[in-house]
């Protein structure tokens, strides 16, 4: 053993075998610095390594038969074996590995005292991680704006969709809260999302400076993220950086690279805050709320329902875990709204996931958010209120909950504040679909600008984002503009992409009902099996003025939740189209004794301002105008505060006139009506309060006049071609098939 030792030092394999070792080593030092600059894939290390490894057992055998000598390679057989000479070949590689090992500490000097210090100095770990930073540019400080990407997925399976965006989402949020950077809005963020990233396109379409983009990888329990800050102008890298860690490190690697745009931005004395341990949790538990967010933000019912099974699991894994308490709470809230649960059922629930969710992690805005939506009646809207602007401090780019608090406003009758935030949401975040439909909402309501409002969501509809909201939404502006036979075909739409939801059908039903009755009852007949809580609204009924069997529905309603306005408002309804004016007055003022505001606040609410107006008529019809006269001051004022409001305003002056008999200010005020035509159409032809006025001469002919709209569509709802258009059934089984 001891011969086969000297034979090998003599010959200098173990000089070749350092001197290989070395260079390997500053061979793939100088490929983990490039790499990410030149956009070179993630496994060309592994690669390289590979390649390096498998090559040194041929370099080995390669030093054993060959020697370096003076006249070049020659084999070890054919030179002399003098000491001397065997010594001089020795030495001229010691002087190579000396040298390469100079060139390795000098590379590590550059890439530890130089391009780390240029770079921004990333959060320590108190765990050895064997990421690598590059500076590619030194920012010049005048970066202060991002938008982050979601993170592609470039793991082996294909399926970790859903933890790229929630990394991409976390930081997001957290990079949202610092003061001095504009970070633009997940949705038109996400918009981005592929292979094919054109980051100038995205810099001018967002009006960012900067963007933040990377990509995640999961093998096992390990995961590797790669993020890159780039700046828009020219393309060019501020500094990136790869982690390669335990999964159970990701909440550790989003604060680092939070805390590392903040500081390449130059914001001094500032950095986002970290994500608390409330929020933190096992990786698996992780995934879990991730992918359930991504489901009930799909907002059709199978998906909501898939996503409260899985963040029931996920609590069941981890109760300490506050976002899955939040995330829990809102997809109950959204199973209120497009699914078959009802709010008075479930707001017990909800309260109870925010109440530990806000006891876990008292800055939860999510949970704020979720809480906000329970308090959503006449009576408590201040409570939302004040949860929604809490939600909004927290997370002050979240555009869902400015939406939801305009919505508030405007039903308290803080209008002009309501439209700041519609605004406001739009400009944050101009690509989401839900965000666009409130602007339309706006331009069609609030600003009188009905046209507008249609080519936004007809654009919306063509961005193809949210496809079901979007025809949703047409449908609406479609109908409140009078083009009946377009809102159809736009419903239909909306009902073949969502027909496990009942709020298309009865929009659809409700729309049909003026030109084709027979079709219209048999899609309400179809929604009634589909879902039968339908039966238990009033106006299903109405519709079809079936007011008897309304009336039933809606004291059925208030006998089971008298705490409900809703409920009173829809039995007041009922007793209005029945001519029953004593119990609609009655109704009516036990309404707003039950619901009016707890505050001294002089505002009037929509509920006080649309309940008073139903006691005002009521006491009118019944020749007690004296008594009237106190409701209509309230709705004077409601008119007063609510002027701003274009669409409404007109509104007001129309059933003004008709309270007041002033038969010529009412047609003039239909003549100048730009949206909800046919709302007043069916209150002409329909409700016991204006059968007078639609007897007037100016005011008939203008329903002559909107009578050939409604023929028009009619023309147009017959010629709909499509099967599952005249038989519902066939549109179910498709969908459950």
């Amino acid at each position: 053993m001891s011969t086969l030792f000297e034979k090998l030092r003599q010959r200098n394999v173990f000089r070749v075998a350092a001197a290989y070792a070395v260079l390997s080593w500053i061979l793939l030092q100088v490929v983990s610095l490039l790499a990410p600059a030149l956009h070179l894939p993630d496994s060309l290390i592994t690669i390289l390594a590979v390649i390096l490894l498998l090559g040194l057992f041929p370099s080995l055998i390669f030093s054993w038969v060959y020697e370096l000598t003076p006249d070049g390679l020659k084999k070890e057989s054919d030179i002399s074996h003098d000491p001397a000479f065997k010594h001089q070949t020795g030495q001229k590689l010691d002087v190579a590995v000396i040298i390469m090992l100079v060139m390795a500490v000098g590379l590590l000097a550059l890439d530890r005292l130089v391009l780390r210090t240029e770079a921004p100095t990333l959060a320590s770990h108190t765990e050895s991680t064997l990421g690598q930073t590059v500076a590619v540019q030194p920012d010049d400080g005048t970066i202060d704006s991002i938008a982050v990407l979601p993170f592609s997925d470039f793991s082996a399976g294909g399926d970790q969709a859903h933890m790229g965006d929630g990394i991409a989402d976390t930081i997001l949020h957290m990079l949202a809260q610092v003061d001095g950077l504009k970070v633009a809005a997940r949705t038109s963020s996400f918009s981005f999302r592929g292979d094919d990233i054109d980051i100038a396109a995205i810099g001018q379409k967002l009006k960012v400076e900067s963007v933040l983009e990377g990509s995640i990888q999961v093998a096992g329990d390990q995961l590797r993220i790669i993020a890159q800050l780039v700046r828009t102008s020219d393309q060019t890298h501020v500094w990136s950086k790869t982690f390669d860690r335990p999964a159970s490190d990701i909440f550790a690697i989003q604060d680092e690279i939070a805390n590392a745009v903040v500081e390449s931005f130059g914001v001094s004395g500032v950095s986002p805050p970290t994500v608390m341990e409330s929020a933190r949790t096992d990786p698996e538990v992780y995934a879990k709320v991730l992918r359930a967010k991504n489901l009930w933000s799909k907002r059709t019912r199978k998906a909501i329902d898939e996503a409260i099974v899985m963040l029931n699991h996920a609590i069941d894994q981890d109760p300490a875990y506050a976002a899955a308490h939040a995330e829990l709470a809102t997809a109950l809230v959204f199973s209120s709204i497009y699914g078959i649960a009802n709010m008075e059922t479930l707001r017990p629930k909800i309260r109870e996931h925010v109440e530990i969710a806000l006891q876990l992690d008292q800055n939860n805005a999510t949970a704020y958010a979720a809480r906000g939506h329970t308090w959503r009646s006449p009576q408590e809207n201040e409570q939302a209120r004040a949860d929604y602007r809490r939600a909004l401090e927290l997370n002050p780019s979240d555009v869902n909950v400015m939406s939801w608090l305009a919505g508030v406003n405007f039903e308290l009758g803080f209008i002009e504040e309501g439209k700041a935030l519609i605004q406001r949401a739009y400009v944050t975040d101009p690509l989401k679909t839900f965000v666009r439909g409130q602007h339309a909402f706006s331009l069609a309501f609030a600003q009188n600008e009905p046209q507008a409002a249609i080519e936004v969501a007809e654009e919306t509809v063509e961005l193809g984002i949210n496809p079901a909201r979007a025809w949703g939404d047409l449908a609406r502006l479609y109908m409140f503009g009078g083009r009946f036979g377009d809102s159809v075909r736009a419903t239909f739409e909306l009902v073949k992409l969502s027909p496990e939801s009942p709020q298309p059908y009865s929009r659809l039903w409700s729309v049909l009902a003026v030109a084709d009755f027979d079709l219209a009852d048999r899609w309400r007949q179809q929604a009634f099996e589909l879902f039968p809580h339908l039966r238990q609204e009033s106006d299903s009924f109405i519709d079809f003025e079936e007011y008897e069997t309304a009336l039933e529905v809606a004291l059925q309603n208030v006998r089971e939740n008298d705490q409900s306005a809703g409920a009173y408002a829809d039995l007041i309804e009922a007793y209005e189209f029945m001519g029953r004016y004593e119990e609609a007055a009655a109704t009516g003022i036990k309404a707003l004794q039950l619901f009016g505001k707890s505050d001294e606040s002089e505002e009037v609410d929509d509920y006080e301002g649309g309940v008073s107006m139903s006691v005002a008529f009521a006491l009118k019809m019944l020749g007690r105008d004296a008594d009237a006269k106190p409701y209509m001051e309230t709705v004077r004022s409601f008119r007063e505060q609510s002027k701003s409001n274009l669409g409404f305003s007109t509104f007001f002056e129309i059933w003004f006139a008709s309270y007041d008999e002033d038969w010529d200010a009412m047609a003039d005020g239909l003549d100048a009506l730009q949206i909800g035509r046919p709302m007043l159409m069916f209150m002409l032809i329909r409700h016991p309060y204006m059968q007078e006025a639609a007897q007037q001469p100016r005011i008939r002919a203008w329903m002559d006049e909107f009578q050939l709209v409604l023929d028009e569509a009619a023309e147009v709802i017959r010629n709909i071609d499509d099967p599952a258009f005249r038989n519902p059934a066939l549109l179910v089984a498709d969908s459950t098939e």
